[in-house]
């Protein structure tokens, strides 16, 4: 695994471009040998996501890490492995879409349901759609449990996304012929504020010289 971080925030690049534009023959990776990359971006994603779900916790809006699991979209079809307890994989903290599952937490009185980190860059209402259609593939909407969206990506329209969600939830209540308050019982939207920060290169420099 790479990390690259960008210490400063002062990089507005396109990393991914840099990174494409590498041959992989040039690696000389074994053939079952895997890099992964944790770009700028990815690694702010991250720390902003660990960050909320702290305030989350918190704030008794989720279970302590011991009582939520992550669902995996590709498990689908495992039923038996979608209620365990299991970490997040690198592929699903890498993906635009990473769910949490809590049951309910007696001692915290938190109520059952799902927190779902979204990171598309500036969703349309078809991908909201198509996020929507999601949860009723995954089987999310059977038990009746709140599915929280929490999105995760700076957008250069973040005031609009609210109204784009609604949209989605409009037309897709139309497509499938449900009620729409009824749907926007079980699901919210909401962005999450920005926690990830840069750091000094004064105090990074005096603690290389300290080591």
């Amino acid at each position: 695994m790479l990390f690259v971080y960008n210490h400063c925030g002062d990089y507005d690049g396109e990393f991914s471009k840099i990174l494409n534009g590498i041959n992989h023959d040039d690696l000389m990776l074994d053939e079952y040998n895997r890099l992964y990359v944790l770009c700028p971006n990815k690694i702010k994603k991250l720390y902003d996501i660990t960050t909320d779900i702290s305030s989350l916790i918190a704030r008794n809006k989720l279970p302590k890490p011991k009582k939520y699991s992550f669902l995996y979209p590709d498990l689908v079809l495992t039923k038996n492995r979608l209620g365990d307890s299991e970490p997040a994989t690198l592929e699903s903290l890498l993906s635009e879409m990473l769910i949490i599952k809590h049951d309910y937490d007696e001692e915290e009185n938190i109520n059952a349901g799902y927190v779902v980190y979204y990171s598309k860059d500036e969703p349309t209402v078809d991908d909201f759609i198509y996020l929507l259609d999601s949860f009723s593939h995954y089987q999310m909407f059977d038990k009746g449990r709140p599915i929280k969206i929490r999105y995760t990506r700076e957008s250069s329209s973040e005031l609009d996304l609210a109204n784009v969600f609604e949209s989605a939830v409009v037309k897709y209540s139309a497509i499938w012929g449900k009620k729409e308050q009824d749907l926007n019982k079980k699901v919210s939207f909401d962005i999450i504020t920005k926690f990830s920060t840069s750091y000094s290169e004064s105090v990074l420099g005096m603690e290389n010289e300290e080591d």
